[in-house]
């Protein structure tokens, strides 16, 4: 799924007629592959069944930020979302599963100086959820849209670099603009 329109790649490049709208639906196509392989995640909203290891009191899915849970099952046991800090269960804040309550630990003073332990295990976690965003943030669909108005203007010169003719030469350098990469970092997945 692209990441930004078709009708604003074409006003970012004053195109008005449709000659090009196959090669410009490529062109932001694999401008929106490229921004998502480079922060490790996808971005739109998409639901999601995946089985995970429990780390203690949090689950960090790999598709985030977590939008909604559909279920949760810890050790078999199936987990109730906490409306309130006195209830067990589950609940989302900035965008990750958070547990609380008998749900995240069990008594065991052996294990640790507070007497809690991390429900840890590999691959203990089925979880049922919704992650990414339903409206692609600005940012993203501008440096995606950054990204295919550049491949389309350098489309003449793909392979090619450099330029020699009798005024000099030119040397072509192919990278994201410092704005696109910037925003990459501030997506790139580091939970």
């Amino acid at each position: 799924m692209a990441l930004a329109a078709l009708d604003d790649l074409k006003a970012m490049l004053s195109i008005q007629q449709s000659d090009d709208d196959a090669l410009l639906t490529r062109l932001l196509a694999a401008a929106s592959a490229y921004f998502e392989q480079q922060v490790g995640r996808s971005l739109a909203a998409n639901d999601y069944t995946i089985t995970m290891d429990g780390t203690g009191w949090q689950l960090v899915p790999p598709q985030y930020p977590v939008i909604s849970v559909k279920s949760i099952n810890i050790n078999g046991k199936d987990v109730t979302e906490s409306t309130d800090y006195t209830m067990d269960g589950w609940y989302i804040q900035d965008g990750v599963i958070r547990l609380r309550g008998s749900t995240a630990f069990y008594v065991n003073p052996q294990f640790t100086p507070y007497g809690f332990r991390p429900w840890d295990g590999n691959g203990n976690v089925l979880l049922e959820y919704r992650a990414g965003y339903e409206t692609i943030p600005d940012d993203v669909q501008q440096a995606v849209l950054e990204m295919a108005a550049l491949m389309y203007r350098e489309r003449d010169r793909v392979g090619q670099q450099s330029h020699n003719n009798a005024a000099g030469s030119t040397v072509f350098y192919y990278a994201p603009p410092a704005r696109v990469v910037s925003t990459i970092q501030a997506y790139r997945r580091v939970l």
